[in-house]
């Protein structure tokens, strides 16, 4: 479905776009559910999507001038999703990224109540501001050419992960980072209750590093 002006989508039940194409200067959709698997949903100014069920955007992709994304739950796993300019994702049960990317040139902003899955994934963004129940970035990156802002409550698991930034702060119940990098060009502020840093882990900093406990839920 291709439009030269805005299109707006109100679906109660599936919206079904599997290989198939929704494309719009403006493009807004609200469903209960929708399948985008090896699918394409376009806009080159903005695309808002909201979901109370799962996105399906496996093999999809998902490219918008700016784009705003609020759903129950979203798997991307060899998906794109891809803004010129900001990029908001809330997603109350999680993003499986496993082998997908997130790209924003401006700020990438997530809130992840479940948790992130990055496992060989992509994210990055001029900016990205993170806030998760978990993250498991194993042999996945995190880039931020900015500054990465990261809050997870649980475990930050950065096994054969890269966390990039030139400013990096990061805030975990724990981290994992064997045989990971957590890597900043100017400053690295790590606040964690416990850190694993073995089997070849590097945390470095090229101006000023800091290291702080964070308490558990307990104080």
């Amino acid at each position: 479905m291709l439009s030269e002006q805005g299109l707006t989508l109100h679906i109660a039940g599936l919206l079904d776009n599997r290989q198939g194409l929704l494309s719009a200067p403006e493009l807004a959709i609200q469903a209960g559910t929708l399948s985008n698997l090896s699918g394409s949903l376009v806009a080159g100014n903005g695309l808002t999507l909201q979901t109370d069920g799962l996105f399906d955007n496996r093999d999809g992709k998902f490219l918008a001038g700016s784009g705003r994304l609020s759903v129950g739950e979203l798997d991307n796993r060899q998906g794109l999703l891809q803004a010129e300019r900001d990029l908001t994702l809330a997603s109350r049960n999680g993003l499986d990224n496993t082998g997908g990317r997130l790209d924003s040139q401006a700020t990438l902003t997530l809130d992840l109540g479940a948790g992130l899955l990055n496992q060989r994934g992509l994210v990055s963004a001029a900016r990205i501001d993170a806030r998760t129940g978990s993250l498991v970035n194993a042999s996945g990156r995190l880039e931020a050419q900015n500054t990465l802002l990261l809050d997870t409550a649980g475990l930050l698991d950065n096994g054969n992960g890269e966390l990039l930034a030139r400013d990096l702060l990061l805030k975990a119940a724990a981290l994992n980072n064997q045989n990971g990098i957590l890597r900043a060009e100017r400053s690295l502020d790590l606040q964690a209750g416990q850190v694993s840093n073995g089997a070849g882990g590097r945390i470095s900093a090229g101006e000023q590093l800091t290291a702080s406990h964070r308490p558990g839920p307990a104080g």
